[in-house]
Protein backbone atom coordinates (compact mmCIF):
# COMPACT_ATOMS: atom_id res chain seq x y z
CA UNK A 1 0.00 0.00 0.00
CA UNK A 2 1.23 3.46 -0.90
CA UNK A 3 0.08 6.71 0.64
CA UNK A 4 -0.39 9.13 -2.23
CA UNK A 5 -2.90 11.37 -4.04
CA UNK A 6 -4.74 8.33 -5.42
CA UNK A 7 -5.55 7.11 -1.90
CA UNK A 8 -6.67 10.60 -0.92
CA UNK A 9 -9.09 10.61 -3.87
CA UNK A 10 -10.42 7.21 -2.75
CA UNK A 11 -11.14 8.58 0.71
CA UNK A 12 -13.14 11.42 -0.85
CA UNK A 13 -15.14 8.80 -2.77
CA UNK A 14 -15.91 7.04 0.53
CA UNK A 15 -17.06 10.35 2.04
CA UNK A 16 -19.40 10.85 -0.93
CA UNK A 17 -20.77 7.33 -0.38
CA UNK A 18 -21.45 8.14 3.28
CA UNK A 19 -23.29 11.32 2.28
CA UNK A 20 -25.55 9.36 -0.09
CA UNK A 21 -26.21 6.73 2.60
CA UNK A 22 -26.93 9.46 5.17
CA UNK A 23 -29.51 11.13 2.95
CA UNK A 24 -31.27 7.79 2.51
CA UNK A 25 -31.03 6.87 6.21
CA UNK A 26 -31.23 10.15 8.10
CA UNK A 27 -30.75 8.51 11.49
CA UNK A 28 -27.48 6.99 10.33
CA UNK A 29 -25.25 9.63 11.94
CA UNK A 30 -26.18 10.76 15.44
CA UNK A 31 -22.72 11.77 16.67
CA UNK A 32 -19.33 12.70 15.32
CA UNK A 33 -18.07 9.30 16.45
CA UNK A 34 -20.72 7.64 14.27
CA UNK A 35 -19.25 9.49 11.29
CA UNK A 36 -15.75 8.42 12.29
CA UNK A 37 -16.82 4.78 12.61
CA UNK A 38 -18.51 4.80 9.20
CA UNK A 39 -15.40 6.12 7.46
CA UNK A 40 -13.11 3.85 9.51
CA UNK A 41 -15.08 0.76 8.45
CA UNK A 42 -14.91 1.67 4.77
CA UNK A 43 -11.18 2.32 4.97
CA UNK A 44 -10.48 -0.85 6.96
CA UNK A 45 -12.25 -2.89 4.28
CA UNK A 46 -10.22 -1.18 1.56
CA UNK A 47 -6.75 -1.22 3.14
CA UNK A 48 -4.83 -4.41 3.85
CA UNK A 49 -2.75 -5.27 6.89
CA UNK A 50 0.98 -5.52 6.24
CA UNK A 51 4.28 -6.18 8.00
CA UNK A 52 5.68 -3.60 10.39
CA UNK A 53 9.30 -2.82 11.26
CA UNK A 54 9.02 -5.47 13.95
CA UNK A 55 9.79 -9.00 12.76
CA UNK A 56 6.69 -11.19 12.66
CA UNK A 57 4.30 -8.33 13.49
CA UNK A 58 1.71 -6.97 11.08
CA UNK A 59 -0.57 -3.95 11.49
CA UNK A 60 -3.54 -2.13 10.05
CA UNK A 61 -2.98 1.05 8.06
CA UNK A 62 -5.95 2.94 9.55
CA UNK A 63 -5.99 4.16 13.16
CA UNK A 64 -8.01 6.49 15.38
CA UNK A 65 -6.92 9.16 17.89
CA UNK A 66 -3.18 8.57 17.43
CA UNK A 67 -1.10 11.18 19.23
CA UNK A 68 1.41 13.12 17.12
CA UNK A 69 4.39 15.16 18.28
CA UNK A 70 4.07 18.93 18.47
CA UNK A 71 6.89 21.49 18.02
CA UNK A 72 8.15 20.74 21.53
CA UNK A 73 8.23 17.00 20.98
CA UNK A 74 5.14 16.49 23.14
CA UNK A 75 2.26 14.22 22.14
CA UNK A 76 -0.46 16.88 22.01
CA UNK A 77 -1.72 16.82 18.41
CA UNK A 78 -4.45 14.21 17.84
CA UNK A 79 -6.23 13.95 14.48
CA UNK A 80 -9.45 11.95 14.32
CA UNK A 81 -8.10 9.34 11.90
CA UNK A 82 -4.73 8.65 10.35
CA UNK A 83 -3.54 6.32 7.63
CA UNK A 84 0.05 5.14 7.75
CA UNK A 85 2.21 2.62 5.96
CA UNK A 86 2.50 -0.35 8.36
CA UNK A 87 6.17 -0.82 7.43
CA UNK A 88 6.84 2.42 9.33
CA UNK A 89 5.13 1.26 12.55
CA UNK A 90 6.78 -0.24 15.60
CA UNK A 91 5.13 -1.47 18.80
CA UNK A 92 8.44 -2.64 20.33
CA UNK A 93 10.79 0.32 19.89
CA UNK A 94 11.11 3.76 18.31
CA UNK A 95 11.34 4.03 14.53
CA UNK A 96 14.34 6.30 15.12
CA UNK A 97 17.75 4.84 15.87
CA UNK A 98 21.17 6.00 17.01
CA UNK A 99 24.60 4.95 15.79
CA UNK A 100 26.93 3.27 18.28
CA UNK A 101 30.37 4.63 17.41
CA UNK A 102 32.30 1.93 19.21
CA UNK A 103 30.96 -0.90 17.08
CA UNK A 104 29.70 1.05 14.05
CA UNK A 105 26.25 -0.44 14.60
CA UNK A 106 22.91 1.10 15.43
CA UNK A 107 20.18 0.53 17.98
CA UNK A 108 16.60 1.74 18.06
CA UNK A 109 15.59 4.27 20.66
CA UNK A 110 12.98 3.41 23.29
CA UNK A 111 9.23 3.72 22.73
CA UNK A 112 7.46 6.86 23.93
CA UNK A 113 4.75 6.49 26.57
CA UNK A 114 2.03 5.94 23.94
CA UNK A 115 3.69 2.52 23.32
CA UNK A 116 3.86 2.84 19.55
CA UNK A 117 5.80 4.97 17.10
CA UNK A 118 5.10 5.75 13.46
CA UNK A 119 7.05 7.43 10.69
CA UNK A 120 6.87 7.71 6.91
CA UNK A 121 4.09 9.15 4.77
CA UNK A 122 0.71 9.71 6.40
CA UNK A 123 -2.82 10.91 5.75
CA UNK A 124 -4.58 12.67 8.61
CA UNK A 125 -8.34 13.19 8.62
CA UNK A 126 -10.33 15.65 10.69
CA UNK A 127 -14.10 15.10 10.82
CA UNK A 128 -16.84 17.43 12.02
CA UNK A 129 -20.56 16.77 12.42
CA UNK A 130 -23.13 19.52 12.94
CA UNK A 131 -26.24 18.03 14.54
CA UNK A 132 -28.03 21.32 15.26
CA UNK A 133 -31.34 21.72 13.44
CA UNK A 134 -30.38 25.30 12.59
CA UNK A 135 -27.20 24.14 10.91
CA UNK A 136 -23.67 25.51 11.05
CA UNK A 137 -23.00 28.74 12.97
CA UNK A 138 -20.07 31.11 13.50
CA UNK A 139 -18.83 29.21 16.57
CA UNK A 140 -18.63 26.06 14.44
CA UNK A 141 -16.56 27.93 11.86
CA UNK A 142 -14.02 28.89 14.54
CA UNK A 143 -13.70 25.21 15.49
CA UNK A 144 -13.30 24.19 11.85
CA UNK A 145 -10.56 26.75 11.30
CA UNK A 146 -8.73 25.48 14.39
CA UNK A 147 -8.79 21.94 12.98
CA UNK A 148 -7.37 23.15 9.68
CA UNK A 149 -4.61 24.97 11.57
CA UNK A 150 -3.86 21.69 13.38
CA UNK A 151 -3.45 19.92 10.04
CA UNK A 152 -1.16 22.66 8.74
CA UNK A 153 0.91 22.56 11.91
CA UNK A 154 1.39 18.80 11.65
CA UNK A 155 2.33 19.10 7.99
CA UNK A 156 4.95 21.73 8.81
CA UNK A 157 6.42 19.55 11.58
CA UNK A 158 6.65 16.50 9.31
CA UNK A 159 8.15 18.57 6.51
CA UNK A 160 10.79 20.02 8.81
CA UNK A 161 11.68 16.92 10.82
CA UNK A 162 11.97 14.70 7.75
CA UNK A 163 13.81 17.35 5.69
CA UNK A 164 11.02 17.04 3.14
CA UNK A 165 11.39 13.27 2.67
CA UNK A 166 8.02 12.34 4.21
CA UNK A 167 4.65 13.63 3.07
CA UNK A 168 1.56 14.28 5.14
CA UNK A 169 -1.73 14.66 3.29
CA UNK A 170 -4.61 16.37 5.08
CA UNK A 171 -8.36 15.85 4.70
CA UNK A 172 -10.94 18.01 6.45
CA UNK A 173 -14.60 16.91 6.18
CA UNK A 174 -17.77 18.48 7.55
CA UNK A 175 -21.12 16.67 7.67
CA UNK A 176 -24.20 18.76 8.36
CA UNK A 177 -27.49 17.19 9.48
CA UNK A 178 -29.41 19.88 7.60
CA UNK A 179 -28.05 22.16 4.91
CA UNK A 180 -28.34 25.22 7.12
CA UNK A 181 -25.30 27.46 7.34
CA UNK A 182 -23.76 26.09 4.16
CA UNK A 183 -22.88 29.65 3.10
CA UNK A 184 -20.78 30.06 6.24
CA UNK A 185 -18.66 27.00 5.52
CA UNK A 186 -18.18 27.66 1.80
CA UNK A 187 -15.08 29.89 2.27
CA UNK A 188 -13.36 27.01 4.10
CA UNK A 189 -14.34 24.51 1.42
CA UNK A 190 -13.21 26.81 -1.39
CA UNK A 191 -9.96 28.08 0.17
CA UNK A 192 -6.77 27.26 -1.72
CA UNK A 193 -4.94 24.72 0.44
CA UNK A 194 -2.97 22.52 -1.97
CA UNK A 195 -2.01 20.10 0.83
CA UNK A 196 -5.46 19.92 2.45
CA UNK A 197 -8.51 18.47 0.68
CA UNK A 198 -11.89 19.56 2.05
CA UNK A 199 -15.31 17.90 1.81
CA UNK A 200 -18.82 19.00 2.74
CA UNK A 201 -21.69 16.52 3.12
CA UNK A 202 -25.29 16.97 4.23
CA UNK A 203 -28.08 14.68 5.38
CA UNK A 204 -30.70 17.15 4.09
CA UNK A 205 -32.82 16.56 7.20
CA UNK A 206 -35.95 18.76 7.09
CA UNK A 207 -37.06 20.31 10.39
CA UNK A 208 -39.95 22.25 8.85
CA UNK A 209 -42.31 19.60 10.28
CA UNK A 210 -41.87 20.14 14.00
CA UNK A 211 -43.65 16.98 15.15
CA UNK A 212 -43.50 13.53 13.62
CA UNK A 213 -45.56 10.89 15.38
CA UNK A 214 -45.11 7.13 15.05
CA UNK A 215 -47.50 5.31 12.77
CA UNK A 216 -49.10 3.22 15.50
CA UNK A 217 -52.59 1.80 14.96
CA UNK A 218 -53.02 1.36 18.72
CA UNK A 219 -52.63 5.10 19.31
CA UNK A 220 -49.88 7.55 20.10
CA UNK A 221 -47.40 7.23 22.93
CA UNK A 222 -48.33 9.37 25.92
CA UNK A 223 -45.30 8.59 28.04
CA UNK A 224 -41.84 7.29 27.29
CA UNK A 225 -38.44 6.99 28.90
CA UNK A 226 -35.16 8.05 27.34
CA UNK A 227 -31.95 6.28 28.23
CA UNK A 228 -29.41 8.40 26.34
Amino acid sequence: MEINETLVEKIIEFLKEIEIEYQKVQGLILTEDDLKCLLFSKLYGHLHTANTIDTGVSASAIHSEVKFYDEEGLLTLIPDLCIVEPRHISIFHSVEFKIKRSHLTYEYKKLPRKSVEIGGNTIIIELKFCRDKNGINEADIDTYNNDILKIKKLQEIVQRRSSGNDKMFGIFAVFNKTNGGVELVKPIMEAENPRIITFYGTGLVDFSQEHRFPNNEDGYLTQRHAWC
